[in-house]
């Protein structure tokens, strides 16, 4: 698998002032995943069927930032405007020779190749004013609109093998136009200044539309679509949040927060990635109410707690324990139907609990730092009305949360032979996870992708107090080529959607 990652960034920062330009670039390979099914690996390369031939994407974006920040007697405030140009290429190798070949009369359009071209315009407001002694009210404001068109092979032509590829089945235009407010207030209850309640009420809202400039409704003899000439969704959802805060001793620190939340989609889960992600199609008859996908949304809590002190002969050392839960309905999940094509949809709903902790210890030349995180999905229920292609089915109880590991963690180790020098190496751990909802009639298991375990090594050199230089390499033994999907029957075959491997990178930091 191939992937290359260039980006550079251009920031200029004063008192006031903040204007930043980025700039990145991601070529990646999508190679399709190999099963028994399709035959021994050893003869894939003498395969004439797509399947098997090399998938490239690149993704291309470039983004603009301009701020300001100013202080008005116990006002502290700012605005913000950003804009993002982002493109997105993909296409498999030899894909004109393939295409000409093709027997296959049912593929969809953007096949062989596609591009997402989408323009976001984005603007924020944000500020925090004392009021008194025991209030700070914090404040924050921000609204963006994005447009994305598509096109790809097939999309500008009526003709197709079956009604059920028909291009005029897929949009080429989205928009989304998102609003959030939020207003948060920071209470000292006690004259010591160590208890602190803190409400937060916000606003979350967002308009999705989508349309097909090839819409024609005579190429629906069936009656089955999956969009209309254009559709609309609006979703919108005030939510709150109670937090309290208590500072024990020079050493201990509590906290806790319970609430609602209420989490908006982007254009990623709403339009796909045009390299094996596709936009969900209605489930419904013609004219649903829910075209997209839905906002996830829930109850929240957790209680933690902080110890800061000299410990195992370190300097400063920092701990922290926290017990989370949340109560999610229409969780936003990613699941395929044919392992080749994923969509997002909304159909889990479940109980998740779980414990995080983390260490940061450092010492005159070394720091350490640990962190790790058990998360455990319990009462899980699925309207797989929700899910294209399973309508038949509804409110099935037990099963899975898709591609969600119970076991996540990270070690750092950090050596500092002197002011000039960075040494590090990192060990990173995900846990296998699901990647299918059910087991097969409860007589199989259900697929599950393998866990992974990467060791990455890195320095940093600086060469005075203005420039330094990174480099380094993450998966240094490239296990995540080595990762594996079980499917029903206990095969192993290659991951649908594989992760890179060993990747070297360097970095320029210049401050001027």
């Amino acid at each position: 698998m191939i992937y290359k990652n260039t980006d550079a960034i251009l920031k200029w920062q004063d008192d006031h002032w903040l204007a930043k330009a980025t700039w990145k670039q991601i070529d990646r390979h999508y190679p399709e995943p190999i099963s028994n099914n399709y035959g021994a690996p050893a003869y894939l390369d003498l395969v004439d069927d797509p399947i098997y031939h090399h998938r490239f994407q690149k993704i291309t974006a470039t983004e603009v930032l301009l701020g300001r920040r100013d202080t008005v007697g116990n006002l502290e405030w700012g605005w913000q405007v950003d804009y993002l140009n982002q493109t997105k290429k993909y296409d498999i190798d030899n894909w004109e020779a393939l295409a000409a070949s093709d027997t296959v009369l049912t593929r969809q359009p953007g096949f062989w190749w596609s591009e997402y071209d989408s323009k976001r315009f984005g603007v924020k407001v944000d500020g925090t004013y004392k009021m008194g002694k025991n209030h700070l009210l914090e404040f924050l404001v921000d609204t963006s609109k994005e447009k994305m068109d598509i096109t790809g092979w097939h999309y500008d032509q009526k003709e197709s093998g079956s009604s059920m590829t028909t291009n005029s089945r897929y949009r080429t235009n989205y928009e989304q136009t998102i609003f959030n407010a939020q207003l948060q207030d920071t209470i000292t209850l006690n004259k010591k200044g160590d208890f602190w309640l803190t409400p937060s009420i916000r606003y979350n809202r967002s308009t999705i539309y989508g349309a097909s400039k090839y819409y024609d409704k005579t190429t629906y003899p069936q009656n089955w679509t999956f969009f209309n000439e254009s559709d609309e969704q609006n979703d919108g959802k005030a939510t709150w949040q109670m937090a309290l805060k208590k500072q024990v001793n020079d050493k201990l620190t509590l906290r806790a927060t319970y609430g609602t939340y209420y989490r908006l989609l982007n254009m990623y889960e709403i339009a796909g990635d045009g390299a094996g992600i596709v936009p969900m199609p209605n489930v419904g008859t013609a004219g649903a109410t829910c075209v997209f996908p839905q906002p996830e949304e829930g109850k929240q809590w957790d209680i933690g707690a902080i110890w800061e002190s000299k410990a195992l002969g370190a300097d400063t050392a920092k701990f922290q324990l926290t017990y989370f839960g949340r109560d999610s309905q229409k969780m936003l999940q990613l699941t395929s139907w044919n392992n080749f094509f994923f969509v997002y949809n909304n159909a889990a709903s479940a109980l998740i609990n779980g414990v995080e902790a983390q260490a940061d210890l450092s010492w005159k030349k070394w720091d350490v730092n640990f962190s790790a995180t058990y998360t455990k999905a319990t009462n899980i229920e699925f309207d797989m009305s929700a899910v294209p292609q399973y309508g038949q089915w509804a409110n099935l109880h037990g099963g899975y949360l898709t591609y969600q590991p119970e076991w996540e963690g990270t070690m750092r180790f950090t050596y500092r032979p002197d002011k000039k020098w960075n040494l590090f190496t990192q060990m990173r751990y995900v846990g296998s996870m699901y990647t299918q909802q059910f087991e097969n009639g409860g007589l199989l298991l259900a697929p599950c992708q393998s866990s992974l375990t990467t060791i990455d090594l890195g320095m940093k050199y600086k060469f005075n107090k203005n420039f330094q230089l990174a480099v380094g390499v993450n998966d240094v033994f490239n296990k995540a080529n080595d990762m594996y999907d079980g499917d029903y029957w206990g095969n192993s075959n290659t991951v649908a959607y594989p992760l890179q491997g060993r990747t070297y990178y360097t970095t320029l930091q210049y401050n001027f």
